[in-house]
């Protein structure tokens, strides 16, 4: 089923939520008064949606307007069963969609208040949409023309279109004869020989500033999309920093208090996580603190080294991979907990600052045994790597910086670790904040330099 997708600027953000049985025509960012000559250009058949944006619509409210009415006499001249979705925040539009939608028949409007458009809110437009498809032919009521609102509610972001599912379905048993990962390139063939039922904890860790918090996000995002069943979990329970990352936890959590304390109750009852654990797609998990919440109570009485220990047993048996978002500082708290942990993924760029920071940071938290521990089971991630950076005259190299971690500046650090991968420094890199799309996504650059990190990773510790 194909989508027009109308969201210009916002078109990166829309099509990364586009899911089965919905297909997406336009590769970029289109605005409906542009749909005159893309309809001229159009080659390509089987229209069946069109989902319109604010972003799409940027011409003020008389000439957008005078777009969509456009628009829609097309499509009752050539497409006349093509339903219009318009998602909007502007509640100055209402009357002008409303009048709109009593003369198209097709045209439906759903409005939303948060400062984001929730991808809720998208994924049930268009499940109801794949619902009325299907339903064709056998007597379905009619459509409800109303302009709504987006509420607490709805379907889930990791749920697929037209199909209800279970709650519970959505942890999938990870087993040897899971379907393997279509490959082609080099690095897919390896990633997809790895056993669906191998089960491995990283510990995304660093001094704070890193660029941690990304490469856990990227990385479980990656091995999501690789098909392993993946949980990422936010250790950083002061800064919080998942919820940046994943808006929907963020929205929803506003609105449900439950959710809002999901890492306090996955570490009171590690068995119950099905129950705790936020969706945001198929075969990826979090967990983590909502910006809300505020007992510290709670945090002082489950945020322990032991009741981790008790959640990363019950992970390890259902997940493919866990994802520990857990700064350096953080691991003060978690210290005896550090040996269920299969890999550490240090993250540091590549400058003296920060190879000195991470240092000082080991220094600091860890005991001597732990921090011995810790360097054996570490995995180097280059992160925000720049190519031009120097080191006494010489290129900053990533194998640079795992030398010189174990170079003997510090004696808790004394060996030199092995090496992950890097991460390629880039002026898109906040964007992926603003977007909710994980820069994983942004093009093959960046899937190669995760790929490689993630199959270093899943590999344990050299």
């Amino acid at each position: 089923m194909r989508v027009l997708i109308l969201a210009g600027t916002a078109h990166g953000y829309i099509t990364a939520h586009i899911a089965d049985p919905w297909t997406t025509m336009n590769d970029g960012g289109l605005r409906v008064r542009e749909t005159g000559d893309y309809f001229r250009n159009l080659t390509v058949p089987g229209l069946e949606a069109i989902v319109i944006t604010d972003q799409g619509l940027p011409d003020g409210l008389a000439a957008d307007k005078e777009s969509v009415h456009t628009l829609l006499e097309h499509l009752s001249q050539t497409r006349e069963d093509t339903p219009v979705i318009i998602l909007t925040r502007d509640p100055g539009q209402r009357e002008a969609w409303s009048s709109l939608a009593r003369q198209y028949p097709q045209l439906n409007v759903h409005e939303y208040h948060t400062p984001r458009l929730p991808v809720s809110l998208l994924i049930q437009a268009l499940a109801q949409l794949t619902g009325r498809h299907r339903n064709k032919g056998r007597g379905s009521s009619s459509q409800n023309h109303d302009i709504r609102s987006a509420q607490a509610g709805g379907n889930e972001p990791g749920e697929q279109k037209g199909r209800k599912r279970s709650f519970l379905d959505r942890f999938r048993s990870k087993g040897k004869d899971a379907e393997a990962v279509q490959s082609t390139d080099p690095l897919s063939r390896e990633l997809a020989n790895i056993s669906r039922g191998m089960s491995r904890i990283v510990a995304v860790t660093g001094h704070r500033g890193s660029g941690l918090t990304s490469t856990a996000v990227n990385l479980a995002a990656e091995a999501a999309r690789r098909g392993l069943n993946t949980i990422l979990v936010d250790m950083d329970a002061e800064y919080r920093g998942l919820n940046l990352y994943f808006s929907g936890f963020d929205e929803q959590a506003r609105k449900d208090e439950h959710l809002g304390s999901s890492l306090i109750r996955m570490l009171a009852k590690p068995q119950e996580y099905r129950n705790n654990a936020f969706p945001v797609q198929e075969n990826l998990w979090i967990t983590t603190l909502s910006y809300g919440f505020q007992d510290q109570r709670a945090i002082q009485q489950f945020y322990t080294s032991g009741k981790l220990a008790g959640l990363l047993s019950a992970l390890r048996n259902n997940f493919n991979l866990v994802v520990l978002d857990l700064p350096l500082d953080a691991m003060r708290q978690m210290e005896s907990a550090l040996i269920h942990m299969d890999t550490f993924a240090l993250c540091v760029p590549n400058n003296l600052y920060s190879v000195l920071s991470t240092l000082r940071n080991i220094e600091l938290v860890f005991t001597k045994d732990s921090a011995a521990y810790l360097n054996a089971k570490t995995k180097v991630v280059v992160t925000r790597y720049n190519h031009s950076s120097r080191f006494h005259g010489d290129l900053f190299t990533p194998e640079k910086v795992a030398e010189l971690l174990g170079s003997g500046l510090s004696d808790s650090f004394r060996f030199e670790p092995a090496l992950a991968g890097y991460v390629p420094a880039s002026p898109d890199f906040d964007q992926q904040i603003e977007s909710d799309i994980p820069i994983v996504n942004s093009g093959p650059e960046f899937e190669r330099a995760f790929g490689t990190i993630l199959l270093r990773l899943m590999e344990g510790s050299g």
